[in-house]
């Protein structure tokens, strides 16, 4: 009986202690933090820019380059992987787009009366291909997050949101190969010595189609929409010199005319699709 009454009096002074203590609500888990795959594949669209020049060497007529800025849509895709390891963001990426540039240098009516045609010289680009890699820090270290995204759990249905943007944007630099497919084309000119000035006399207009090779470098900024896609913008300056003059071996002038592709920049704007 003395067993008893002590257990019913243990008991009761566990249950007044418990009493005392403050009530917990109920705490579901969170749900796991999915990071980004480094595999992606996406769109892009933009504009490309370019520097060409048109150089005459002819005798007793001071010519220096002429140049044109070239200017055109740009749209494209991409493929590439990058990882995230705390602050560093490193990863490789190839693209191909097509380069709608195109302009003429030296044109004028007075070049139209002579020859028949509109300009000295002439660039249109093509399609431009892309390979290289990119380095660079993600906010997430900067500002205390995590870069990955998390799932609402208000909704009905589970849907995965960013974090926080802020958590999410990469601020990398690139560096790579560049090649492009270009045609240059150039008025052949003659000056006939027939008084203290000579006369120019041009020739037909010769075109002449090259796929250039150059380095690139630039920069680009990205964040995260969703699990899935992110969106992001690229600033990249490729680099190359060619030239076209028409062969003397086609048509025989005292001089020629030359068509010099100098660098052009490239700025768009896409959206990848992690996978």
């Amino acid at each position: 009986m003395r067993m008893i009454l002590t257990l019913v009096a243990g008991l009761f002074a566990t249950s007044t202690f418990a009493a005392d203590l403050p009530v917990r609500p109920l705490v579901k888990a969170p749900l796991a933090a999915e990071s980004y795959s480094p595999f992606y594949i996406g769109l892009f669209g933009g504009g490309g820019w370019s520097q060409v020049e048109n150089e005459l060497t002819i005798p007793g007529h001071a010519q220096g380059p002429i140049k044109a800025f070239p200017t055109g849509l740009v749209v494209g895709g991409e493929v590439g992987a990058r990882w995230n390891t705390g602050m560093l963001v490193y990863g490789l990426n190839a693209s191909f787009a097509y380069n709608f540039s195109k302009a003429g240098v030296g044109c004028g009516p007075d070049v139209a009366a002579a020859t028949g045609n509109q300009c000295l010289g002439y660039r249109k680009d093509g399609w431009l291909f892309q390979q290289g890699g990119e380095i660079g820090i993600n906010l997430a270290g900067l500002f205390g997050y995590n870069a990955s995204v998390s799932q609402a759990q208000n909704w009905p249905v589970k849907l995965p949101v960013v974090s926080s943007i802020w958590s999410n944007v990469n601020l990398t630099a690139r560096g790579g190969i560049a090649e492009r497919d270009l045609t240059l084309c150039a008025t052949p000119a003659s000056a006939i010595p027939i008084g203290p000035v000579d006369p120019i006399v041009m020739g037909e207009p010769q075109c002449g189609s090259k796929f250039v090779i150059g380095p690139y470098v630039g920069g680009r900024v990205s964040a995260a929409l969703s699990e899935k896609i992110e969106a992001y913008v690229r600033l990249d300056r490729v680099f190359w010199n060619s030239s076209f003059t028409p062969s003397p071996a086609v048509q025989t002038f005292d001089s020629l005319n030359t068509t010099r592709a100098r660098d052009e920049w490239v700025a768009v704007a896409g959206f990848n699709f992690h996978f």
